[in-house]
């Protein structure tokens, strides 16, 4: 109920901020408060008692706009406020800064003294809370993966806003999330949302009609920046896609729907005229009231709640593990190494499902899935413990993987893992590379011999006696190359 409360002050306030600074077009603060109001992706925040702070941070946020946009001082202290109630809110500075240059059309005269305060305490937060802000994996990522990573997030918190109807809860992102999402070929039309969305503010912004709308858009990935990428960690995860961190940016993004929704009025106003302003938003109140009800309704069944929610991990992959037994039961194979993907995706480092994938594999083999998982227990983020070493020997040499094997086998032999079996490995992975080569030089010596070029072919035959002196084929053939070079 206080979360409700919240929610509703704050719904308030976006009403208020709107029609303050916005007056000129009355429509705007209906949709915008309604849409804020409304939206399916608060319900995540308002039911969760632990999203209280969040909530108490936009308000305090919302506050700061409100003072900030009017010049007053007392907007330094809802500031601070918010920020002591979650460090994100940092980001509400510069979205101040370009409201303040949207309606007056320059910055404010003191920009620079609020840069200076503005870094000073972004600095002074960031310090306090880098163990919560920066993710432990941070420094281990390369730099195309945080770009992945980053472009991911971003696209994820535009699809949960743009199609409310997705009832997503938590989406972890890690470096397992999108190996996994580009086996399943879904994160390449992933990475090219965001894109595509920051193209379209550049194209509205070199028209001057639209430069407004295309700044409001902006100020939406500003309040958006604290939760995307390498800046959230949740867990193991790097970056954590949820509902409830988009209680503050949801506000920027009705505010930029609200002005595209306006100039859409605006350009069928002989359409428009005729009826009701209010029947211009009414649409907002049917589809988005029904969806966040339907969405709360959700939250109170239990099995959705543990099926969709990544908060309960290890519930749920407990659960993906027991539907992927089932499957392989009934023979369904391809449905069994899905699930057990899927309990993968959801706790990466999971022993029991990686171990149930390599026993499936084994008896019903498959190279896509025997390069899914060596790609997993080669990410630097795989916990590997010794049960994995001698059913992943066997993998890497049947892959051709020799050195991964042999670093393998080493580790088995010095931890003394199954040395019976591991010592077995080892003499048959030394044949089978002995043998690759052993082909290689005769494969050498044949394309040679055909040439007619017998001095190289004695050569790559003469090797092929270092590793098998006894052979009496390539004794017959060294003699037979030696008479025809005499």
């Amino acid at each position: 109920m206080v979360n409700f409360l919240f929610h509703t002050l704050n719904a308030y306030l976006v009403f208020k901020i709107t029609r303050d600074y916005f007056d000129d077009v009355k429509i705007l603060k209906l949709f915008t408060s309604l849409f804020y109001l409304l939206h399916p992706v608060q319900v995540e925040s308002v039911v969760w008692i632990s999203s209280l702070r969040g909530l108490s941070a936009t308000s305090f946020a919302l506050l700061f706009l409100l003072s900030f946009l009017k010049g007053r001082r007392i907007a330094y202290v809802y500031f601070l406020l918010g920020l002591l109630c979650k460090p994100t809110m940092i980001a509400i500075f510069p979205y101040g800064i370009l409201l303040s240059f949207i309606k007056n059309k320059v910055l404010p005269k003191k920009s620079k003294e609020l840069l200076i305060i503005g870094s000073a305490l972004s600095l002074v937060f960031f310090y306090i809370h880098k163990s919560d802000v920066l993710s432990t994996h941070f420094d281990s990522i390369d730099s195309l993966l945080r770009f992945k990573l980053t472009l991911s997030s971003v696209s994820l918190y535009l699809i949960n806003l743009l199609f409310p109807f997705r009832l997503s809860f938590d989406y972890q992102i890690n470096p397992f999330t999108i190996s996994y999402l580009e086996e399943i070929r879904q994160l390449t039309p992933l990475l090219l949302l965001s894109p595509c969305f920051i193209l379209g503010l550049s194209g509205l912004l070199l028209k001057k009609e639209y430069k407004e709308r295309a700044l409001l858009g902006l100020g939406f990935l500003i309040l958006l920046t604290p939760h995307i990428g390498l800046v959230l960690h949740d867990f193991n995860n790097i970056s954590v896609v949820s509902d409830r961190y988009l209680n503050l940016p949801l506000f920027a993004f009705a505010l930029f729907l609200g002005k595209i929704f306006v100039g859409f009025i605006s350009y069928f106003k002989a359409r428009f005229d005729k009826l009701s302003p209010l029947i211009h938003f009414y649409f907002v109140l049917l589809l988005l009231a029904p969806l966040s009800f339907y969405q709360t309704l959700k939250w109170n069944d239990p099995v959705e709640l543990l099926g969709q929610s990544n908060r309960f991990m290890s519930v749920r992959e407990a659960i993906l593990l027991g539907i992927a037994n089932q499957y392989q039961n009934k023979g369904d194979i391809r449905n069994a190494r899905a699930n057990l993907k899927n309990a993968l995706a959801a706790n990466p480092n999971s022993h029991e499902a990686l171990s149930a994938l390599l026993e499936v594999n084994e008896k019903n083999p498959d190279p896509r899935e025997e390069n899914y998982i060596i790609n997993h227990v080669q990410n630097p983020f795989f916990n590997m413990t010794t049960e994995f070493y001698i059913p992943l020997i066997k993998l890497y040499m049947k892959r051709s993987f020799y050195h991964e094997a042999k670093e393998l086998i080493d580790y088995a032999i010095i931890n003394k893992v199954d040395l019976k079996e591991a010592y077995l490995l080892k003499g048959q992975l030394e044949e089978t590379r002995r043998n690759d080569v052993l082909l290689s030089y005769r494969k050498l010596e044949i394309h040679f011999k055909l040439k007619g070029n017998f001095k190289e072919a004695l050569f790559y035959c003469e090797k092929f006696l270092k590793l098998k002196p006894f052979d009496e084929n390539a004794l017959e053939r060294k003699n037979n190359y030696l008479e025809k070079l005499d």
